[in-house]
């Protein structure tokens, strides 16, 4: 048996009003033999969130969903205990008011359906499944006298596909074939899903959402944004589908790696007019909001106040009297094992590339170990602008402006005080400076 998540359940059916359905309530019958449960549910997907339909006891004849008003959208749901058990799926269209007879053993197999031939139809499709390891081959003819339109159709087009890539052996050049087929790739990736239908949410599938943004596409601001753009383009203009997909970028994004950050502004920015984000629910737009604020003033372009802090002669340092083209500001804790390992290598490369590069470093001790601090600028001869917390309180806080989660932290401005970049590997220094 299938396991479901639990937990996510507690949701109590959120999404069922937004699909409009000319033909309310519903009356679906089990008669499963044997069956240990006092309640049973109706579990229901949207997307990747699963979330309770309904609930019934269990009586002698077995267990009836039933509601005059209630609409259940067209999908795919499954029959669970409490257990987190998933009994059997079956389809919901047409036919809302059907019986289903079977055992637990074999529950489709032993199946027994009255008044769904589209359940029928399902449970034929869920045997053949079970017995040819998943495949489809032999049963299309079947759906013959199923409109194209029909949700089973559409679940057997989206979950059955096959993605046959073309191998471009015509391109005699190694390097520009390979380039030709990630790009088929990736401009492909979708072709399965139809989102802009509704019903997509309501079958069970992997989108490959964040396969796709974090594996696929190459992890540049540029890159991300086109693609985010066309992704969302696919739904034409379905609100469900397109809110559902962009809170799962928000998620994707809200990672706090520096890229990932400037896809977040950028969705914040794009898909949130006036700052509404209303694809997100009060309390995460709120978040969003928040994050999208601490973030905005971070980004490359972004201009950031002058820094002034106490040197080891509680002298006033400020970036504003640094002549240099580039200032990296180089936030870090003489008690953090990554600062003690990064601040040298920083340091070596500083020391043979400060002309070449035009740069001056200002490294700031963001706590008040000052011995600690002092020891290791010495033993170290970090002769660049050193100031610590420790030496007194700077011109504004640090630690909040920069975000400084995590230590060390790195940004690059220019002598106008604009970020060029923030937060890059040490590894990256040549790259950062020569593009």
């Amino acid at each position: 048996m299938n396991k479901i998540i639990f937990f996510a359940l507690c949701l109590v059916s959120p999404f069922v009003s937004l699909v409009a359905q000319n033909d309310a309530g519903y009356a679906i019958q089990f008669k499963i033999e044997d069956i240990p449960d006092k309640t049973l549910y109706i579990i229901g997907c949207h997307g990747s969130d699963y979330y309770i339909v309904d609930s019934a006891k269990v009586k002698k004849k077995g267990v009836v969903f039933k509601n005059k008003t209630r609409i259940i959208p067209a999908g795919i749901y499954q029959l669970a205990n409490n257990n987190c058990d998933s009994y059997l799926d079956f389809i919901v269209e047409n036919d809302r008011d059907f019986t289903i007879t079977t055992s637990l053993k074999n529950p489709y197999f032993s199946a027994r359906i009255e008044n769904s031939e589209e359940n029928t139809l399902f449970f034929e499709y869920m045997k053949h499944k079970i017995a040819n390891d998943g495949t489809l081959e032999g049963f299309t003819n079947d759906l013959a006298s199923f409109s194209n339109n029909s949700l089973l159709h559409f679940y057997l087009k989206t979950t059955q596909y096959k993605f046959d890539s073309p191998a471009f052996d015509e391109i005699e050049d190694e390097d520009e074939r390979l380039l030709q087929q990630y790009l088929y790739f990736k401009n492909h990736f979708f072709d399965n899903l139809d989102l802009s239908d509704s019903r997509i949410l309501r079958i069970p599938v992997d989108y490959g959402i964040e396969y796709f943004f974090t594996e696929v596409v190459i992890h540049n601001p540029d890159s991300l944004k086109k693609e985010v753009d066309k992704f969302i383009a696919l739904t034409k203009g379905n609100k469900e589908v397109r809110d559902y997909l962009l809170r799962e970028l928000y998620f994707i994004f809200h990672v706090g790696d520096p890229v990932s950050d400037m896809l977040f502004v950028y969705l914040y920015e794009q898909y949130c007019p006036d700052g509404q984000c209303d694809w997100l629910d009060e309390l995460l737009a709120r978040r969003f909001t928040r994050d999208y604020k601490r973030l905005y003033k971070l980004m490359p372009g972004k201009k950031v106040p002058p820094l002034e802090a106490y040197d080891e002669n509680e002298r006033k340092q400020s970036t504003d009297s640094i002549p240099n083209k580039n200032i990296i500001l180089w936030f870090w804790d003489p008690d953090c094992e990554d600062c003690l390992d990064q601040t040298p290598v920083l340091y070596d490369f500083y020391a043979v590339y400060k002309d070449t590069y035009d740069i001056e470093v200002y490294a700031v001790s963001i706590t008040e170990d000052v011995e600690r601090w002092e020891r290791f600028t010495r033993e170290n001869q970090l002769d660049w602008i050193n100031v610590s917390y420790g030496m007194g309180e700077p011109n504004y806080d640090f630690v909040d402006y920069f975000d400084l989660l995590t230590t060390p932290a790195i940004y690059l401005i220019n002598k106008d005080h604009v970020i060029l970049d923030r937060m890059f590997s040490l590894d990256d220094l040549h790259f950062i400076f020569d593009k």
